[in-house]
């Protein structure tokens, strides 16, 4: 394969699943495709193609493409919210792309704060920052929550029902849910593993950035697989590389130097995720676990140094 070395991913992925076979619980699928086909297919453990993880900020790349959809992006802040004047002229499109000058709002209160709100009182705690210089590059969650939320009026219906509208009632994907539709089928989703200092333990569902752009969701590398290969991403992801500007970031996924591959990495208590695509081949990389541990985390490094994203 011209994009990356298959052999030596394959040695990768199948030393990591021999270092899980001691534990029958654990396991992760990862997938190659080009557009339909699939070229080659890795499952170990209870995890499968089909089966339903976190898909964590994999999330992002949905709530951006999502935007785009809606043709918001030449949009102000001042156009959907009350805002300091400040905030105002910032666009839709500098959220996206995170030139925004927002800053990071997700360390500066405790965890029991930023718990216990809701997107509201996010949104107003974003609005009491002071945002930096518009135009350089500068990655942060704001951009995200005030996405979602300007998705919301846009749409007028909740977060992640206008995502499940725009993309994945029209691209048929089955296996993908919302936090809330997770804990209305519990059953659907396997158990999760996080290991501590020691030994491993059940992690619990995880409430996620629910509404908040990132995190949201719950899918399978069957319906990834339907979403990096659909016309949509791949035109979209085509049509944005060409209005990039040298940065590093589109719209929700990482670019290489060349600007041929784009990428995404999550990480949530009790799951890994990776998605690649390889615009110029049409190659996709999608990976999910069931269990995050030290070991784990370092799985995903490599991986994106195997296919050329580091």
């Amino acid at each position: 394969m011209e994009c990356f070395d298959l052999g030596k991913l394959k040695k990768l992925i199948e030393k990591y699943a021999l270092a899980l076979r001691s534990d029958s619980q654990l396991g992760f699928c990862l997938s190659i495709c080009r557009e339909n086909e699939d070229l080659y297919e890795h499952s170990c453990g209870p995890v499968s193609r089909f089966s339903i993880l976190p898909i964590a900020s994999l999330t992002k790349h949905l709530t951006a493409i999502t935007a785009f959809r809606k043709e918001i992006l030449s949009k102000s802040l001042g156009y959907y919210f009350d805002c300091p004047p400040k905030f105002r002229d910032i666009s839709i499109k500098d959220l996206a792309n995170h030139t925004s000058g927002i800053p990071e709002f997700l360390y500066l209160p405790t965890d029991e704060q930023i718990n216990s709100w809701s997107i509201d009182q996010t949104i107003e705690f974003i609005f009491s920052l002071k945002p930096k210089e518009r135009g350089h590059f500068h990655y942060t969650n704001s951009n995200y929550v005030l996405l979602s939320k300007t998705l919301e009026l846009e749409c007028g219906v909740r977060y992640d029902h206008c995502i499940k509208q725009t993309l994945f009632n029209q691209l048929e994907m089955p296996f993908t849910y919302s936090y809330d539709e997770i804990l209305e089928r519990r059953a659907v989703l396997g158990p999760l593993f996080l290991k501590g200092r020691s030994k491993w333990s059940a992690a619990e569902v995880n409430r996620g950035n629910r509404g908040w752009g990132d995190s949201s969701f719950y899918s399978s590398i069957d319906d990834l697989n339907r979403w990096v290969t659909s016309r949509c991403f791949i035109e979209h992801t085509s049509q944005l590389i060409s209005l990039q500007s040298n940065r590093p970031y589109l719209n929700g996924l990482f670019l290489n130097s060349e600007k041929s591959l784009v990428f995404h990495s999550g990480s949530t208590p009790g799951s890994e995720s990776f998605l690649a695509s390889f615009a110029n081949e049409k190659v996709s990389v999608t990976y999910l676990s069931n269990h995050t541990s030290e070991q784990s985390q370092e799985l995903i490094p490599s991986l994106m140094e195997v296919i050329g994203a580091r």
